[in-house]
């Protein structure tokens, strides 16, 4: 309805029309990413060996990687902070490093569980990259304000 009525736009506090597009996506990104995290706790469930300290130490770092990411990018929607939002794109690239770091040491653990933790780790890896894409999101919608 705010795409068509200029008066609800400014009435839930936006500016244009696009910015309506910009808060759609980070809705559905949102929603992604509390997916994953649903994903995450399905897959811790069933494990029964501890994993190899090194291997958990990946996958923590991981997680708290995404974690720093996604709350970062949606404070610097709510700041409209582009640097910030930058910065997030380029930190959530070393996520792909950590990812195979983990990985090598799932080696040691039955398949089963293989299994598990690769899929926690592939959701681990999906939130950060949603985490890039509200940043990236912010970026568009910010964008004006630095060049302009």
């Amino acid at each position: 309805m705010a795409v068509q009525n200029p008066r609800i736009i400014k009435e839930i506090g936006l500016t244009n029309p696009r910015d309506c597009l910009g808060y759609r996506l980070i809705t559905k990104t949102v929603e992604r990413t509390a997916d994953h995290a649903a994903n995450i706790a399905r897959n811790i469930l069933p494990l029964k060996k501890r994993l190899d300290e090194k291997a958990l130490e990946k996958i923590e770092r991981m997680s708290e990687l995404a974690i720093s990411s996604f709350e970062t990018a949606i404070e610097s929607l709510f700041t409209r902070e582009f640097d910030v939002a930058e910065n997030i794109i380029e930190r959530t690239k070393e996520i792909t490093f950590l990812e195979e770091e983990a990985v090598l040491f799932l080696r040691k653990i039955g398949m089963q569980e293989i299994t598990n933790v690769r899929l926690i780790i592939e959701s681990v890896t999906r939130a950060a990259e949603y985490a890039s894409d509200i940043a990236e999101i912010v970026l568009n919608l910010t964008v004006e304000s630095v060049i302009g």
